[in-house]
């Protein structure tokens, strides 16, 4: 699952290190608007009820990085796991807008709706930045007392086995994810989130999704017991390699 067989080394890295930075390292200005100061604020750069005030100053000089991301995102519990799902809804809405993501979800593959999928993944992305186990734990079930959309949410490795997933797809869904984050939610705050984020999704959670077959012909991907319906595609560029994946749709 080594990201020299398809995309430039250490790519993956290097967007969340150029997202993660400062907002004078990050030296770009299509975040939302600079976030304000004000206890109070809900709207200043933030998804769905997260500000990016984070309350008390922990020392004289009123570091804010100092506050837990967790804490910044909204003045209670509740608020901040509904700033997350907010968030988590335009990631969601990104990824299956995007048709070299899109076929990964569809029927006979992940068998998991747009709802359940973005319920599973704020719980995920709320536990990595804090939340409370009340609040938060992963796996779990979501949607419980909905008999019709009750679905549990599996460990990573269980929830992608066989399905065949490439770096380059992998990596694409993480810029997607991103791009979000970034439009969405204004420095610092955007910048601490794919910070918290960063290295779980680019170790553990990668390691347990990747499923890379390097290919030369459809043939190859034919004779892989994981990847025998998918087709021999060029990988994102700057890689000139190729590797089993889903068709897009026409």
């Amino acid at each position: 699952m080594s990201l020299t067989q398809k995309l430039m080394p250490f790519a993956v890295l290097s967007i969340f290190a150029t997202v993660g930075a400062s907002v004078v390292a990050c030296g770009d200005d299509d975040t939302t608007a600079t976030p304000t100061t004000d206890a109070g604020a809900t709207d200043s750069g933030a998804v769905d009820g997260a500000t990016t005030d984070s309350g008390p100053a922990t020392d004289a000089g009123t570091d804010a990085a100092k506050v837990p991301v967790w804490e910044q995102l909204g003045a209670d519990d509740a608020a901040r796991y509904k700033a997350v799902q907010g968030l988590v809804g335009k990631i969601v809405t990104a990824e299956l807008a995007d048709t070299a993501i899109a076929p990964y979800f569809g029927a006979g593959r992940l068998k998991i709706t747009a709802d359940q999928l973005g319920e599973c993944l704020s719980q995920q992305v709320a536990t990595v930045l804090g939340a409370p186990t009340a609040t938060a734990t992963y796996p779990t079930t979501v949607f419980a007392s909905d008999p019709a959309k009750k679905y549990t949410c599996r460990d990573m490795k269980t929830a992608h086995t066989g399905q065949g997933i490439a770096d380059a797809i992998y990596t694409k869904f993480l810029t997607n994810a991103v791009t979000v984050v970034k439009t969405n939610i204004a420095d610092p705050l955007g910048s601490e989130i794919v910070s918290k984020l960063a290295p779980v999704l680019t170790g553990s959670v990668k390691t347990d999704i990747v499923d890379n077959k390097v290919c030369t012909t459809d043939a190859d991907c034919a004779a892989s017991a994981n990847h025998k319906t998918m087709k021999c595609t060029a990988d994102t560029a700057p890689a000139t390699t190729k590797s089993c994946q889903v068709a897009s749709p026409l």
